[in-house]
């Protein structure tokens, strides 16, 4: 089982993507005008999570499909980041934390995505 989402990491980002839309409240997305339209970091780090997660299972999708080969070490860093992310947001109202690791694992993606295109095909 692990050799397959070794080979397709987008499976298990897909399964973590379908828990955060199930889990996560997205209809409380609100403008705070107390401090000059300023945007509540709830939205902003639910906001930045989900976007992660759509962008790295796109990426890893094709990826895969290109047959680029993924380091699984920094997939499963990425993996683990995004996971503890959405466990922060659903279980807890630390949004600061969603935040740096969604941001975290933004950069984790971006540096697989590069070592992957850098790096031979399968």
């Amino acid at each position: 089982m692990f050799k397959e989402i070794e080979k397709r990491p987008y499976l298990l980002v897909g399964l973590i993507l379908i828990l955060m839309l199930v889990y996560v409240d997205f209809q409380h997305f609100s403008i705070n005008k107390t401090v000059g339209l300023a945007y509540d970091l709830e939205g902003i780090s639910k906001l930045l999570c989900l976007v992660s997660l759509v962008v790295s299972f796109v990426s890893y999708f094709v990826l895969s499909i290109c047959k680029f080969e993924i380091v699984s070490s920094i997939s499963y860093t990425y993996v683990f980041t995004i996971l503890f992310a959405v466990a922060v947001c659903i279980y807890t109202t630390y949004y600061f934390l969603v935040f740096s690791f969604s941001f975290i694992s933004i950069i984790v993606l971006i540096l697989n995505m590069i070592i992957a295109i850098k790096g031979k095909k399968k």
